[in-house]
């Protein structure tokens, strides 16, 4: 059984890692930014709109928090061939627009990400006990109590099912190319995933930074699927543009 969980927590985690090898040519394309320093310092560092943003571009990216939105915004400005297809059209960074939700009447195609809602949960847990409370859930070696927040988490949730949020970022647009990134839970690499939606092999990998189980210990699986009950509905928008759920 805990070898069964081990690969589990494996398949789970590995389409995050696998994003952080480059090929030596998006690698030069990478460090020649002239924000690349920024970037390897601090993986939340947002880069300045490119200069050619808006040009050639079919798409338009949203961004829902705690997605890997930032590390595709990012690559959007880097990534030439990407930025060829996708743009980021809402503002100045950390405007009032970073995190606008997209309207059923926007006129052009969207990209937007979908998490896996457990690690979704676990992401935001892991922003939320880092930045906003104190230092109850962390261990001596660093990393969050995960199991424990989690059984903090299921004592004050209510009989109704819960919500990640993700939905309100998610269109159902049937006349229109909307792309729904999918991250975690087993999907592929978001690179090639983009590769394949736009037909283009020139996109770079997508230098995605996983912290999940490096800063929080593994979360057991009766919790697993005590939280994919709890989140069904999301779940279900999940298994509709993602497949089926790591079981």
């Amino acid at each position: 059984m805990m070898r069964r969980f081990a690969l589990l927590l494996l398949s789970f985690t590995a389409a995050f890692d696998d994003e952080h090898v480059l090929s030596p040519r998006c690698a030069a394309l990478f460090t020649s930014h002239e924000a690349a320093t920024h970037l390897r310092r601090d993986d939340a560092y947002l880069l300045p709109v490119a200069s050619d943003a808006n040009r050639t571009c079919t798409h338009d990216l949203y961004r829902s928090p705690k997605t890997g939105s930032t590390a595709l915004y990012n690559q959007v400005q880097w990534d030439a061939a990407l930025r060829s297809h996708v743009c980021w059209s809402l503002g100045a960074q950390r405007s009032s627009g970073w995190h606008t939700r997209p309207d059923e009447a926007h006129a052009r195609p969207i990209v937007v990400a979908l998490r896996h809602p457990v690690e979704h949960w676990a992401s935001s847990t892991l922003f939320y006990a880092r930045h906003e409370v104190d230092d109850k859930w962390s261990l001596p070696n660093g990393t969050v109590d995960l199991g424990a927040v989690f059984e903090s988490f299921r004592s004050k949730a209510t009989a109704e099912h819960g919500k990640t949020g993700q939905s309100k970022y998610v269109l159902r647009r049937p006349d229109f190319d909307d792309v729904v990134v999918c991250v975690g839970g087993g999907a592929r690499p978001i690179h090639e995933q983009l590769r394949d939606r736009f037909r283009d092999p020139r996109i770079c990998e997508v230098p995605v930074a996983n912290k999940l189980g490096r800063d929080q210990t593994p979360l057991a699986a009766d919790a697993r699927a005590w939280l994919e009950d709890y989140f069904a509905s999301d779940m279900a928008i999940w298994a509709h543009f993602c497949g089926s759920p790591v079981s």
